[in-house]
């Protein structure tokens, strides 16, 4: 599959990362384990079967929640507590009807939530997999038009009919009719109101259709089709010093660094690391 073919804007997605053996994982899902009770057994990134490893483990302990309680309503209690609170931290909030925009405000702040981040832009997912990576790493890319195709296979005509009319999920009974009924199933979200840091990026949000299970299991129940072949590329960039460096320059001549995608003195000083890589200008 040629490269220029990736770069449809329109046909697929993508997601960088800064290890080629990560697969995908939510920040709610990373949470949970990071407090489970079998933490200890993670294994080691250099074992053989490392990935496989990893996924009973996650499995055992997304299972098990925190202390046996059921992940959805973990979820929903860390919705609730945000929403009865960020008032006092931000002015301008969605309405309470809308779940979608308040879950992509948690994101942006940086609370645990099922949402996972993707891009339309291929140079944006490989500056992510490229700018603090120190292995391998990966892009991954997802056809688009695929996803959004399946999903109506997968979801009921009650459901299916609520996505149609309502494509932004805006409305508190559209994300219940999509997500709460425990589909196995990844569903694209862009929330009506955009905030600049999704526009910057040209983000969008992966959503799991069901959080009581990984985001992989949610992912593989569609991959596991007929039609899935092709549907997910991953493109595996060599753990070469002087390739990251290279590719870092050629993105910074194009504009694409910490400064662009984080507006604010936060992206700004983050920017400032990745300028080692034309040391001369550095030089008084």
């Amino acid at each position: 599959m040629g490269w220029w073919n990736l770069q449809r804007k329109e046909e697929w997605l993508f997601r960088g990362q800064i290890c080629s053996k990560w697969t995908f994982q939510t920040s709610l899902e990373r949470a949970i384990i990071s407090f489970g009770t079998a933490t200890k057994r993670i294994p080691n990134k250099s074992d053989a079967d490392y990935e496989n490893k990893l996924a009973v483990l996650h499995r055992e302990i997304l299972g098990a929640g925190l202390e046996n309680y059921n992940v959805s309503n973990l979820e929903k209690g860390l919705l609730r507590r945000f929403m009865r609170q960020s008032h006092h931290y931000v002015t301008t909030l969605p309405s309470e009807e809308n779940v979608m925009e308040w879950l992509a405000l948690m994101q942006h702040y940086g609370a645990p939530t099922c949402l996972l981040d993707w891009t339309h832009s291929l140079f944006v997912a490989v500056y992510f997999a490229v700018e603090q990576a120190d292995s391998e790493c990966a892009v991954w890319a997802l056809n688009l038009k695929w996803v959004e195709r399946t999903i109506y296979d997968v979801l009921d005509k009650v459901a299916s009919e609520a996505l149609k009319e309502d494509r932004n999920v805006t409305k508190k009974e559209t994300f219940k009719q999509v997500f709460d009924h425990g589909h196995g199933l990844v569903c694209p979200i862009k929330p009506y109101r955009f905030n600049e840091r999704l526009v910057i990026q040209q983000g969008v949000f992966l959503v799991p259709g069901n959080v009581s299970i990984p985001f992989d299991d949610n992912l593989m129940s569609f991959l596991q089709r007929s039609d899935s072949k092709g549907m997910l590329v991953k493109l595996i960039i060599q753990n070469d010093a002087t390739l990251r460096k290279t590719i870092l320059q050629n993105l910074h001549h194009m504009n694409m660094n910490s400064a662009t995608l984080f507006p604010g003195l936060d992206g700004f000083a983050r920017s400032l690391r990745t300028l080692l890589v034309y040391p001369h200008i550095l030089q008084p």
